[in-house]
């Protein structure tokens, strides 16, 4: 006695035996889908391995070599939505500003005031004239 009140053990929960438990079901969907699961794993590694070696091995875009005194037009990165425009020009190539050829100083055609500019060769495009595109179509 503890307190006044009789101790009682706690009653052993009937353990029933391990085959009552139907883990044998279990094991064998386990070893029929398991493999047919890893399978198809391995496929989509191997297929995003194949995409990302094409990705990484694509190399720079396509390289354009201006020569001062060519018409391009430039990238408009002020992102303001749509009512701008996308590509502003026609820009005049006037040389380039450094000794790899990835920047160039251009001047806005058509505005005898407008400033010199200086833009990397990512954003630059060749300029297409009004006439060029309306024979492309035709």
């Amino acid at each position: 006695m503890i307190y006044g009140v009789r101790a009682k053990f706690p009653l052993l929960p009937n353990l029933t035996e391990p085959s009552a438990y139907n883990t044998e079901g279990w094991i064998a969907y386990l070893n029929n889908h398991l493999p047919v699961i890893h399978g198809v794993a391995i496929e989509n590694i191997k297929k995003t391995q194949v995409k990302l070696k094409r990705a990484y091995n694509k190399g720079p875009g396509v390289k354009y070599d201006y020569q001062p005194g060519n018409l391009v037009t430039r990238k408009n990165l002020i992102k303001n939505g749509f009512p701008n425009l996308r590509w502003l020009g026609p820009y005049k190539v006037l040389g380039l500003n450094n000794k790899e050829g990835t920047s160039f100083k251009i001047l806005l055609e058509g505005i005898p005031d407008h400033y010199q500019a200086m833009a990397n060769a990512r954003i630059l495009r060749p300029w297409f004239s009004q006439d060029y595109r309306e024979e492309a179509l035709n």
